[in-house]
């Protein structure tokens, strides 16, 4: 069963950025021009002078990845009973390795082919707003579209390595637009209004006291903190809608009409305070501040605590690695949150013992993990790495553990 990914965000505790590598005359969703195997499988079919060639910018929905909304494209010929949404926002969770695949960002999406009314009946399920651009287009060069989605819809072409920020259903709309349209489209955007980051311009959907925005600042690397063009920003169907909204064809505008298929208000769920990340990432450093102070009071320390606490940073420093070097996700790249969420703390949560070469090398990773941790803290105060404010208790409260056991090992002999 094939289930429509209303793109672009599947996951992101893992967030799915999936590397885009095709190769074909639309560059990453397109088809080699000289393959016979997909000219031999295709059978033209000539639209008429009342077809009508559309793009579908879908709302935001509940689930996250359906917060970003989605978008399409839409074929309608009456006359030739043609009435069919090209979809780039689908994939096959049947496929071999699925899951491997899927973590690891080398899942292959896929153009997908459906009727009006079966796509349009999940976003009436869902409740989500769903906006027609009808494009203002010769008849050649509606054929010329039909004909492009109809050979990349064949099975030898439809599959694609997905990336959420530069290859998604959303950029591939803008790209098949301006790979069919070439010589007659125009664009021209003033980039000096236009400074936003990836981050920044996914924040725009999250709220800031949520599980997905604090777990998605967590995982995307520095890479995603850089001020993009404003054609980069297409990768999220609204940008996508306000672009081609500005774009033009033969000097006229390329957005012939707009109409609403599908209207309904977007209400996000608001969250009950007591179940927010901010709330327990309080709580959670709260507790270990008493038990810190504790600790500090009575000339002692916690065992338990440190291998709870370091441990869980450790696990989540190695998760954090995996996700910039073991994976394809360009979006996890450069991610210096492993300063701060280190693998080394697994050293000190399961490395233990009072003896003096323990006692010297753990003073040893403490050195290091404060420094890397300092060298982070640094990189946020001047922006090139954000990360979310409800995480300043639990850093704070982190720095302070680690200054107090080095206190115990230079002062108190904790380990005699």
């Amino acid at each position: 069963m094939k289930y429509f990914f209303n793109c672009p965000l599947f996951c992101i505790l893992i967030t799915v950025f999936f590397s885009a590598k095709l190769s074909g005359q639309q560059l990453k969703y397109g088809f080699e021009e000289s393959t016979s195997n997909s000219y031999s499988k295709f059978h033209q079919t000539l639209l008429s002078e009342q077809s009508q060639i559309s793009v579908l910018i879908c709302g935001p929905g509940e689930e996250l990845y359906s917060k970003f909304g989605h978008a399409a494209i839409r074929i309608i010929d009456n006359k030739k009973n043609i009435d069919r949404v090209f979809n780039y926002g689908t994939f096959d969770p049947s496929m071999p390795n699925f899951y491997t695949k899927f973590l690891k960002g080398q899942m292959l999406y896929e153009l997908s082919v459906t009727n009006t009314v079966q796509f349009l009946y999940t976003y009436q399920m869902e409740k989500r707003w769903v906006t027609e651009l009808i494009l203002n287009l010769e008849q050649e060069e509606k054929q010329r579209l039909f004909n492009f989605l109809e050979i990349n819809a064949l099975p030898e072409n439809k599959y694609y390595l997905y990336d959420f920020v530069h290859d998604n259903c959303a950029t591939a709309i803008i790209d098949v637009l301006q790979n069919e349209l070439s010589e007659t489209i125009e664009h021209r955007y003033n980039e000096e209004h236009y400074s936003k980051s990836f981050r920044n311009l996914i924040h725009e959907y999250l709220k800031d006291n949520s599980w997905n925005r604090v777990g998605i600042d967590l995982v995307l690397g520095s890479v995603m903190d850089r001020t993009e063009k404003y054609t980069a920003y297409a990768f999220l169907p609204d940008y996508t809608a306000e672009q081609i909204k500005q774009m033009k064809v033969r000097q006229e505008k390329l957005v012939q009409s707009e109409r609403d298929l599908l209207r309904f208000d977007y209400k996000e769920i608001s969250t009950p305070f007591l179940l927010t990340p901010g709330f327990w990432i309080a709580l959670f450093s709260l507790i270990i501040l008493l038990l810190n102070y504790i600790d500090f009071k009575n000339g002692m320390r916690n065992w338990i605590l440190d291998q709870v606490l370091f441990s869980i940073l450790g696990a989540l420093g190695i998760f954090l690695c995996f996700m910039w070097f073991g994976t394809d996700h360009k979006s996890t790249k450069f991610n210096f949150n492993v300063f701060w969420i280190n693998p080394l703390f697994l050293i000190l949560g399961l490395v233990l013992g009072k003896n003096k070469f323990i006692k010297y090398w753990h003073h040893i990773v403490l050195f290091a993990i404060l420094i890397l941790m300092l060298s982070h803290s640094i990189m946020w105060v001047i922006g090139y790495q954000q990360l979310s404010s409800l995480y300043i208790p639990l850093i704070v409260i982190i720095y302070l553990r680690l200054i107090l056991l080095l206190y115990h090992y230079y002062f108190v002999e904790l380990y005699d």
